[in-house]
C-alpha cells in the first residue's frame, strides 16, 4: 500500500498544487467567485499530454490564470474521465474545456498546441465568457458583433468532426455573418476542415479540391500534419491521375513543415512529428521525387 501511494505521488506533475480532480466542487467555487472552470483531460499513456503538461499547463503564464479559471484535471482511466469524455463527446485527449459555473461548456482545444497559439486561443475563449449554447443562439440571430459567437461553434464542431451537425449549423446563419466566416481566417478554416470531413466520409474525392485550396489560401499556404493528412485521406478516393494532381497541392506545406522540423533535435520535435513524416513519405512515393524519399528516410535513419 505505502508502495502503491508513494508511486501515485512521484506521478503528479509540478502543477499540482493549482488543480482539483474534484469537478464539482469546481464548479460550485466558480459560481461562487464568478470565474470559469478549466478541465485537462488526458489519458495515463498520452505522449502529447506529457508534452502539454511541461510546456504549457506547469508555466508561469498558467499559473497567472488562477484568478481566472478553477484547474481540473480529468484522467480517462477513471469513470468520472470516462464519463466526461462520453458527455461532451472528446474523440481523443490531451483535449482542454472551458465550462462556465452550470458546467455548460464555453470552448474546447484539442490536442498538442504550441504555447502562443494557445494561450492565444485559450484567450478569446475566455474573453467571450457564453457558453456554446448561447454562443450559437446569439450567432442565429445576426448582427454585427456575432462573428466571435459564430467562430466558437464552428471550431467546436471542427474539432469534434461533426461535419454535417456544423454545416448545418452555418447554412442557418444570417447571409451577412455566412459571408463573413467564409472570409474570417480561423472560422473560414474550419469551415473548410468541415467540408473536407464530409467528403472524406462520403468517400467524395472530387470535392475534396475546392475546401483543400481554400484552406490553404486562407492559411497563406501553411498546413499542419493533421490538415495534411486529412486532405490525403480526402482525396484519395479519386483515380490515380486525379489523386496525383490533388496531392500536388500538399507539395509546398509539406516541404515548409519538413524544413521546419527535420533539423530540430528530437526533444524539440512535436509529436505530430510521425503523422508529417509518415504523410511526407507518402507523398513522396506518390508524386516524387524519389530522391527527396530517400534522402528524407535516410535523416530519420531508415
Amino acid at each position: 500500500m505505502r508502495g502503491l501511494l508513494l508511486a501515485a505521488l512521484l506521478a503528479v506533475p509540478a502543477s499540482a498544487g493549482l488543480w482539483t480532480t474534484d469537478l464539482k466542487a469546481a464548479l460550485t467555487a466558480a459560481g461562487e467567485k464568478g470565474t470559469l472552470v478549466f478541465v485537462d483531460l488526458f489519458g495515463p499513456s498520452c505522449a502529447a499530454c506529457r508534452v502539454m503538461e511541461d510546456t504549457v499547463l506547469s508555466t508561469p503564464e498558467m499559473e497567472r490564470l488562477r484568478g481566472r479559471l478553477e484547474l481540473v484535471k480529468l484522467d480517462t482511466a477513471t469513470p468520472e474521465g470516462e464519463r466526461f469524455k462520453k458527455e461532451h463527446r472528446i474523440l481523443g485527449v490531451p483535449t482542454y474545456i472551458v465550462l462556465d459555473p452550470r458546467g455548460e461548456e464555453v470552448g474546447l482545444l484539442l490536442g498538442e498546441r504550441r504555447p502562443a497559439v494557445f494561450f492565444a486561443q485559450l484567450e478569446e475563449i475566455l474573453a467571450k465568457r457564453t457558453s456554446l449554447k448561447e454562443a450559437e443562439l446569439r450567432a442565429a440571430q445576426g448582427g454585427p458583433c456575432t462573428l466571435p459567437e459564430a467562430r466558437a461553434v464552428i471550431s467546436a464542431h471542427a474539432q469534434r468532426r461533426t461535419a454535417k451537425e456544423g454545416l448545418a449549423f452555418f447554412a442557418k446563419l444570417p447571409d451577412a455573418l455566412r459571408r463573413q466566416a467564409e472570409e474570417d481566417p480561423a472560422a473560414g478554416s474550419d469551415l473548410q476542415r468541415l467540408r473536407l470531413y464530409l467528403a472524406r466520409d462520403a468517400q467524395r474525392g472530387a470535392a475534396c479540391a475546392a475546401p483543400a485550396r481554400r484552406l490553404l489560401e486562407l492559411n497563406q499556404g501553411f498546413l499542419d500534419a493533421y490538415d495534411l493528412f486529412l486532405i490525403r485521406a480526402c482525396s484519395s478516393y479519386q483515380p490515380e491521375q486525379e489523386r496525383r494532381k490533388a496531392f500536388e497541392v500538399l507539395r509546398a506545406p509539406l516541404e515548409k513543415l519538413l524544413a521546419e522540423q527535420l533539423p530540430r533535435p528530437r526533444s524539440k520535435r512535436t509529436t505530430d512529428f510521425g503523422i508529417l513524416t509518415s504523410e511526407a513519405e507518402w507523398f513522396y512515393e506518390s508524386n516524387g521525387p524519389k530522391e527527396k524519399l530517400e534522402k528524407l528516410r535516410k535523416n530519420l535513419g531508415r
